[in-house]
């Protein structure tokens, strides 16, 4: 003789019923990764937009998608004046050109922000679990977390095309990837100063320079960008 399972049932409002001896258990509760602090290496007289309950706003978490290989990153062997970047847009896309133009396409973005809501590396990135390489497959960081809290494993001064250059580079950007004043008018204006970096180092200067700090977007300066693949 066959026997079957016993049913319980229970009314609240709702009927939930379920076979006796049986039991169900909740997924497990995703987890994330707060992004990397830094403190704003800007001129005093300028505003500290660097916190990360400022005009960032909080971290996003970090992002480890199905492909966590090696990022490209590079600095751009073009070198533009404030006003010719045209925007983080107009830098994202010469980013994705000159790769492309360099037998390696993608989805690249600039290392650049300015002082609205979520332009930011720490905001607009994909904060990837995998290394950033050079295009002589040299380690900068083996993943985001150690990128923006340093320092680099290498410096980040090797174009798309292979070419090692060390220079100031545009970035109004702290090495924790938070917007740090002035940023030439959003990076679209020859009005002001520019924060930068310099690409031939792996301390926190490699993206805020402590001792320049700030140049002038006035001047006619030409100076490269950073671009990381996403």
């Amino acid at each position: 003789m066959r026997t079957r399972p016993l049913f319980l049932c229970a009314a609240s409002g709702v009927v939930a019923c379920g076979a006796f001896g049986t039991s169900t258990s909740n997924p497990p509760s995703p987890t994330s990764e707060a992004g990397a602090d830094g403190s704003a290496l800007s001129d005093a007289s300028l505003p500290d937009d660097d916190a990360s309950t400022g005009a960032d706003g909080p971290d996003a978490a970090i992002e480890v998608g199905a492909d966590a290989g090696p990022k490209l990153v590079f600095v751009t062997s073009e070198r533009l004046k404030p006003e010719e970047i045209g925007g983080l847009a107009g830098a994202d896309a010469r980013c994705n050109e000159l790769a492309a133009d360099a037998g390696r396409p993608g989805s690249y973005m600039a290392w650049l922000s300015t002082e609205k809501m979520g332009e930011s590396p720490s905001q607009r990135f994909t904060k990837s679990g995998g290394p950033y390489v050079r295009r002589d497959n040299v380690t900068v960081a083996k993943d985001y977390a150690a990128l923006t809290t340093g320092p680099l494993e290498n410096a980040i001064n090797v174009t798309e095309t292979g070419v090692s250059t060390a220079d100031f580079i545009w970035t109004a950007t702290t090495s924790a990837g938070q917007h740090s004043a002035p940023d030439c008018g959003g990076w679209s204006s020859n009005v002001g100063n520019g924060a930068i970096g310099k690409s031939g180092v792996t301390t926190a200067a490699w993206s805020l320079d402590p001792d320049v700090k700030t140049f002038s977007c006035s001047g006619g300066a030409t100076f490269a960008i950073y671009c990381f693949e996403q």
